[in-house]
């Protein structure tokens, strides 16, 4: 695996563990949780939130849980 693609993989991974703190944190609820990351929103664009991070939308999708959900 390529040094970029590696460090891309990291910062998903990391953007997608603080996504997901900050949601349980609201749900206190992993299962819920995972199943909000995993759902289709409309608000989102159609998109689910974990689409977002793959994408590369991280920022969108934080600015999103604070100004919805926090």
């Amino acid at each position: 695996m390529g040094g970029r693609v590696k460090g891309d993989v990291i910062k998903r991974g990391t953007e997608f563990e603080i996504a997901f703190k900050m949601v349980n944190s609201l749900f206190k609820d992993t299962i819920k949780t995972t199943r909000w990351f995993r759902t289709p929103n409309e608000k989102l664009g159609g998109l689910t939130p974990k689409e977002l991070i793959n994408d590369g939308q991280f920022l969108n999708l934080k600015t999103f849980i604070n100004a919805n959900l926090i």
